[in-house]
């Protein structure tokens, strides 16, 4: 029986629904944080499909989401181009600046590729802090009133929308990727670069075609991230930011899997903000989760999910 080609994009469609129904029927406060927690998860699922996946260690993450932030924003500002066309314009930036560095980088790997991609961020920065006519400088920039065509004006409450659904999309169709042919390159690239060279692998064109991937899902997520917030923040783009995004990676667990990339932020980014209202000590709970996964778990939490699972499945075997 013929698969059906278009079954990835219709169950992503469909978690997205759901993501966006859950999202609705959340209080004010905690859907503005489940907005943010599709965010990251948009940024956590292109680390790790990078790290995780086709095992390269980038430290440039914050970079490509400072850059659809911006650069959306300032279509919009500069060029008064609808959100419509602003989004996928940065997108399509962030897709061809990855697919640049990864091809600069081809021959790097472990610290060096890290160092490099850290460099990238360095420079990200000083640009951004620079051109102050385009970026607002250390200011950052106020994202103006916009409209969706059929949806109307862009309100919070739509920024959540999209960001929901897209989330849920991307988790469908990256972790359909994961399981494809190329998802099973990657991996024969993460194991071994030459054996999976002399086994046919296009191992140049598939990592660039990593860094780019993960780039644009970074991008992407920049874009909702400015929509929710209302301006862009210089100071969410550096590598306190970029440790932050591994750490949730680690967390979650760095396998060819979307459920360390949903699990990770959950952990570290939503259970802390859950206590708030305690100010600094909230601090002592991310701190508190961080050891304990590592020390309990440390395949990640997703990893010792499968390991329970595969246990229990050996168990009643042997019954």
């Amino acid at each position: 029986m013929p698969k059906f080609p278009y079954a990835p994009l219709v169950y992503g469609a469909l978690v997205g629904l759901v993501a966006v129904g859950v999202a609705l029927v959340l209080p004010t406060y905690p859907r503005f944080v489940f907005g943010q927690l599709a965010v990251l998860v948009l940024v956590t699922l292109g680390v790790n499909l990078l790290l995780g996946v086709a095992g390269l260690l980038s430290l440039a993450s914050p970079a490509f989401v400072g850059l659809g932030a911006n650069l959306s924003t300032a279509i919009l500002l500069r060029a008064h181009v609808p959100i419509a066309i602003s989004i996928p314009l940065a997108v399509l930036a962030g897709w061809c600046v990855g697919w640049l560095l990864g091809f600069l980088s081809l021959r790097l790997a472990g610290f060096y590729l890290a160092m490099v991609t850290f460099g990238f961020l360095n420079v990200f920065l000083v640009l951004l802090n620079e051109g102050r006519e385009l970026t607002g400088g250390g200011y950052g920039l106020i994202v103006p009133p916009t409209r969706l065509p059929f949806l109307g004006p862009v309100t919070l409450q739509t920024a959540i929308v999209l960001a929901t659904f897209t989330a849920g999309l991307a988790t469908v169709l990256v972790g359909s990727l994961q399981r494809s042919r190329v998802g099973r390159a990657w991996l024969a690239i993460k194991d071994n670069p030459v054996a999976a060279e002399l086994q046919g692998i296009d191992v140049p064109r598939l990592k660039t075609l990593a860094f780019a991937i993960s780039s644009a899902l970074a991008t992407l997520a920049g874009t909702y991230q400015a929509l929710l917030l209302g301006v862009t923040n210089p100071s969410a783009y550096s590598l306190n930011v970029s440790i932050a995004h591994l750490t949730y990676v680690v967390v979650g667990g760095m396998a060819p899997s979307v459920v360390g990339p949903i699990v990770g932020p959950l952990a570290l980014f939503v259970v802390p903000e859950l206590f708030r209202a305690i100010g600094q000590y909230r601090e002592v709970f991310y701190g508190a989760i961080l050891l304990f996964v590592l020390i309990v778990a440390p395949n990640g939490i997703a990893g010792a999910i499968s390991e329970l699972g595969r246990r229990r499945a050996s168990g009643e075997a042997k019954q």
